[in-house]
């Protein structure tokens, strides 16, 4: 373990995450935000799933290196994940990779103060091992996440062609359409021709049009709480952590809104406060890149807001205390005013993006995304840890947002990208508005 960069806000260690967390003073940090490998074999990157494999099954540490007649494009297991975009499917492999995150995750519990928040994103096919295994460490799992962006691209085999070749036949080509390079940091660096083939034989008619994936369209967070000292009111006032950013994460309107009940009563108050506000939408667990914003936008048609008013069958403290019916705003849109929408482009830039010698990370997350997290779990000034900083962003949001940040990365060839972050100008901590930033 080594400290690659430090500063009075931030410091970023070179070593393995676990590692590194075990060095950390227990109760220490306010908040985890991260973005983990998935175990899929991202882009056949070593890091995203063999290399998770290795490190927690017995018999397989051998220095680092597969044998080569198992070995992976990039040096890992062939057995935990073949090519990018798959995910072994050995019980075996996907119980290692659970393994391995309840072991960071158990690290993370302990360097948060009680009533601490983490968030970790995970794989859509993956997901379920993440959650358990943060649940398996000791957290209390308190809500998910869902991110969804427009620009995902399908990585499907083509059914009928597959039958063709499997009877060793060839296809003529119907269309052949050039198709723009995409930006290898996206992800997916497909460029070159695009080509429609016609089935050449009866079986591979019949299956004509079939897939084998959907197009990708959303990725999972997990939410998740170090268990309470006590009572929310106990913890919060001896800790400083224990609950969520509602204020400084609603949506935001010019127009006047009404909101009707008050979700802090307790279970013994009945009383119902009744005004008008401001403040906004309060924040969902659905947020919107633009591209999904205006999807979802263009299929339904406008809808109007009314004042709702309280439910009377509803006590205060039942649901987290709501008595509101949902409908608590005078205005009128479309249905991505209901979910914070953040700014992201396919073609990222490169302050989205940094690369550094032509190094470049292949799943870098919206910075505003990634601002609007960092703000919603952590109280201004407080400590974030990012056990995978990969280029840096959880780093950069938090910095921007007033925060004070830890960050790990075990790739040398990441840590460069994260300096480059923080050699920018620090951007003015956000004002969310409805429809993005």
């Amino acid at each position: 373990m080594s400290v690659y960069y430090e500063d009075d806000v931030v410091t970023v260690h070179h070593g393995d995450c676990i590692e590194v967390m075990r060095g950390l003073p227990s109760g220490s940090v306010d908040s985890v935000v991260t973005d983990p490998p998935y175990g899929i074999r991202f882009m056949g990157q070593a890091w995203d799933g063999a290399d998770i494999a290795r490190r927690t099954q017995r018999g397989r540490d051998n220095g680092g290196q597969a044998p080569a007649g198992a070995r992976g494009p990039h040096g890992g297991y062939r057995s935990a994940s073949v090519e990018a975009g798959r995910y072994s499917r050995s019980m075996r492999d996907a119980h290692a990779f659970q393994e391995w995150c309840a072991e960071w995750a158990a690290e993370c519990l302990r360097v948060l103060k009680p009533g601490g928040l983490l968030l970790a994103f995970g794989g859509s096919r993956t997901w379920h091992r993440l959650a358990c295994a943060v649940e398996d460490a000791g957290f209390e799992v308190r809500d998910s996440i869902a991110w969804l962006y427009g620009n995902g691209f399908p990585k499907s085999v083509n059914v009928g062609a597959a039958v063709d070749a499997s009877l060793g036949l060839r296809r003529q080509v119907a269309t052949r359409k050039k198709e723009p390079p995409r930006d290898k940091a996206s992800g997916w660096g497909f460029s070159g021709d695009r080509t429609t083939t016609v089935p050449a034989s009866a079986e591979a008619r019949a299956w004509d049009g079939w897939g084998t994936a959907l197009k990708p369209g959303f990725e999972p967070c997990v939410v998740a709480r170090r268990p309470l000292d006590g009572t929310v009111a106990d913890n919060v006032l001896d800790h400083g952590v224990g609950g969520i950013n509602i204020n400084a994460c609603r949506l935001r309107s010019d127009a006047e809104l009404n909101r009707t009940g008050d979700p802090w009563h307790s279970e013994d108050d009945d009383k119902t406060y009744t005004g008008r506000t401001k403040d906004g939408r309060w924040p969902t667990n659905v947020v919107l890149d633009e591209e999904a914003a205006r999807a979802l936008d263009a299929a339904t048609p406008e809808s109007v807001s009314r004042q709702g008013k309280p439910r009377a069958a509803a006590r205060s403290g039942e649901g987290w205390g709501m008595r509101s019916t949902g409908a608590e705003y005078d205005d009128q849109g479309g249905p991505s005013r209901f979910f914070p929408v953040f700014r992201y482009e396919a073609k990222a830039s490169s302050d989205e993006r940094p690369s550094v010698g032509g190094v470049s990370h292949p799943t870098v997350k919206p910075i505003a995304l990634m601002r609007w997290l960092v703000r919603l779990v952590t109280p201004y000034g407080g400590l974030v840890l990012d056990p995978f900083a990969g280029s840096g962003t959880t780093i950069e949001a938090a910095v921007a947002e007033g925060m004070r940040a830890v960050g790990v990365e075990r790739e040398e060839s990441y840590l460069p990208l994260i300096a480059s972050r923080l050699d920018r100008p620090v951007t003015p901590v956000l004002d969310l508005g409805i429809g993005g930033l």
